[in-house]
């Protein structure tokens, strides 16, 4: 089983974003919080299934929900210093990308139909037509 790199909360505090994506640090940061945000809502049905995503010496298998949002706090942190911002503003534009997401819908847009997650190209055009429709730095 492939699993999702994410090490421990504590470890990114007061770091700036390195993409290393070709995407901006911006795009990078956004998707990542929409990311773990997901992980954290699947992980209230199943925290069985998204702890097996975490490397296991990163996370209690019980506190998986507490480790997410640790995690979704650091990325907020990080989005506001990147943008130059409050707290408040960065979570107020993620709600304007959810929003936006949620009205024209990812799934069922024919730019990302086919593209596969576990493929690494595919996942980097994905990325990339991510942050040409949703970035916060466009």
């Amino acid at each position: 089983m492939n699993g999702y790199i994410l090490g421990k909360p504590m470890d990114r505090r007061g770091q700036t974003a390195v993409s290393v994506r070709e995407i901006d640090r911006i795009s990078v940061v956004t998707l990542r919080l929409l990311v773990h945000a997901a992980m954290l809502l699947g992980s209230i049905k199943s925290s069985n299934n998204i702890a097996e995503l975490i490397p296991m010496e990163s996370v209690d298998q019980t506190n998986v929900g507490e480790f997410l949002l640790e995690h979704i706090k650091e990325d907020v942190m990080l989005l506001s210093r990147l943008l130059g911002i409050n707290l408040e503003a960065a979570l107020t534009i993620m709600h304007s990308i959810v929003c936006q997401i949620m009205k024209q819908g990812v799934t069922d847009d024919k730019e990302f139909a086919g593209l596969d997650p576990w493929s690494e190209r595919d996942r980097n055009e994905f990325e990339r037509k991510f942050a040409m429709k949703y970035s916060t730095s466009n």
